[in-house]
């Protein structure tokens, strides 16, 4: 059903396109239209649910050089944002792209209890997911099946606006970002993580030694990231600053490194299947066996922007 869906949607693309033209059709941009689309339909098949997401996840659990985790290290950041806001008021706290939860599991028992949290994601599975994984704990979150090019809440409603890796999949950053802006209260604090370029290089790198055709890491990130993002964030978001988060992965088992790079939606999935993952799973142990483990270099962090309150008439 998704792919037929994606199938009609890349149709009425392409018509509306034809539709469009007052002079003769440009065929390579009409077949770029086409192939947009079905990019977006593998993204989106790949956070259906937290199955891929968390094999991720998991790689960077068992092998980040960081004694602290990417969740609790930013979480800190989140509590210090809220620690500005009035005592004892309620903290109104939106989580756009919540993805399995994973920042609020990990962070259970220190979130103060007069938080008020939606988590908003623009997949149900996900969702489910995220319900799924907080157990009884999720009766004190609102969960809102929600796109962050159009999300349904009112102005300044929210104190604390997280966007935790996510914003590189949204197609329209612009209207994204008007949309997380006039949701932002007085004094609220807006967080956006993502990477640089140079996150994963060397996973890459890997890849292209055993086969020059085999991708793991694709262009999505070019849209929003650590080098360009105070750039695309500035028009509603003046000021912001940018942390970086020191870590490295320490890869010792061939295991969970294969199954992040063949989890992503480049070709290592549909490549590295039968003969050919067995040999590049020999590959990969060999190269293990020569240097003891695979440094890869990890570039994560986030930009805060802390909004003033508004003048007094």
């Amino acid at each position: 059903m998704r792919h037929m869906e994606s199938v009609i949607h890349a149709i009425e693309a392409s018509i509306d396109y034809m539709e469009r033209q007052e002079a003769e059709t440009n065929w390579e941009e009409l077949a770029e239209i086409i192939q947009t689309v079905r990019t977006e339909r593998d993204w989106s098949e790949q956070y259906h649910n937290a199955v891929r997401l968390q094999s991720r996840i998991q790689l960077y659990d068992l092998f980040s050089s960081n004694p602290t985790g990417w969740h609790q290290w930013f979480f800190e950041y989140v509590l210090q944002a809220a620690s500005r806001l009035p005592s004892g008021a309620p903290c109104k706290v939106l989580d756009i792209g919540c993805g399995d939860a994973a920042l609020w599991v990990r962070n259970s028992d220190r979130i103060p209890p007069h938080w008020e949290i939606t988590l908003a994601d623009a997949s149900a599975g996900m969702l489910e997911d995220a319900r799924s994984s907080l157990g009884e704990s999720a009766a004190r979150f609102q969960f809102r099946k929600a796109d962050v090019q159009a999300l349904p809440n009112a102005d300044n409603g929210f104190d604390i606006v997280i966007a935790n890796h996510m914003l590189y999949h949204v197609e329209d950053l612009t209207q994204a970002l008007k949309e997380i802006s006039r949701l932002l209260a007085d004094n609220g604090t807006f967080f956006a993580s993502t990477m640089s370029s140079r996150h994963l290089l060397e996973m890459e790198e890997l890849a292209r030694a055993f086969d020059p055709g085999l991708r793991v890491l694709d262009d999505t990130l070019e849209r929003f990231n650590l080098d360009n993002g105070t750039q695309l964030l500035s028009p509603w978001f003046p000021e912001v600053e940018l942390i970086h988060y020191p870590d490295s992965l320490i890869v010792t088992e061939a295991g969970p490194l294969i199954s992040y790079m063949t989890s992503t939606p480049m070709n290592a999935g549909k490549r590295l299947t039968g003969e050919a993952l067995e040999q590049f799973t020999d590959f990969v142990e060999l190269r293990m066996l020569e240097t003891g483990s695979i440094t890869i270099s990890k570039d994560m962090g986030f930009f805060m922007y802390k909004k003033k309150e508004a003048a007094a008439l």
